[in-house]
């Protein structure tokens, strides 16, 4: 149980050491809400993780999008918004 409990901190610790800044944010045209969301993961092994986009934080119903980023930590998605406001997070696969 206890070599459990530290692997499992250890994740966690290792996870932090991402850091995710949202490039570009464009609308495709005046007419619609979607748009296009692209992004850098930085850190060791940002290859290896996993991007959770959350567009419309603060509405009362914000939309998820989950994107996998290139070896380069690079990664870009087509979302829908009505605020133009978004946030993302990146966590380890």
């Amino acid at each position: 149980m206890t070599v459990l409990v530290l692997a499992l901190f250890s994740f966690q610790t290792y996870a932090a050491d991402l850091s995710v800044s949202i490039t570009s944010f464009v609308y495709a045209d005046s007419q619609t809400r979607l748009a296009e969301l692209c992004g850098q993961v930085s850190g060791d092994n940002s290859a290896k993780s996993v991007v959770t986009i959350t567009v419309d934080p603060n509405s009362s119903k914000p939309a998820k999008y989950t994107v996998l980023p290139d070896n380069n930590g690079a990664f870009c998605s087509v979302v829908v918004s009505y605020s133009g406001l978004a946030s993302a997070q990146a966590y380890l696969k």
